[in-house]
């Protein structure tokens, strides 16, 4: 029987527009209304999927779109 824990981190901020959400976990990707507000290297999802899948784990977001924040979801073994 495998185990494991889901942990969720719901945030209020740009939200993730749908175009951008399959993509947001590649490398130095950059949603085009997030690049032209914030600084970033378009590295920090990518890193946190590969800490989450290097311990057997699993990591997806979600969105209702712009304004409307997103939601985190990783899964790790117990």
């Amino acid at each position: 029987e495998a185990r494991e824990v889901i942990c969720t981190v719901r945030d209020e901020g740009l939200g993730i527009a749908p175009i951008d959400l399959p993509h947001i976990f590649e490398k130095f990707y950059r949603a085009s209304k997030e690049s032209a507000e914030r600084k970033g290297t378009g590295l920090g999802l990518t890193v946190c999927k590969l800490i989450v899948e290097a311990h057997d784990g699993r990591l997806w977001a979600a969105s209702a779109g712009p304004g409307q924040g997103a939601v985190f979801y990783f899964t790790l073994p117990l």
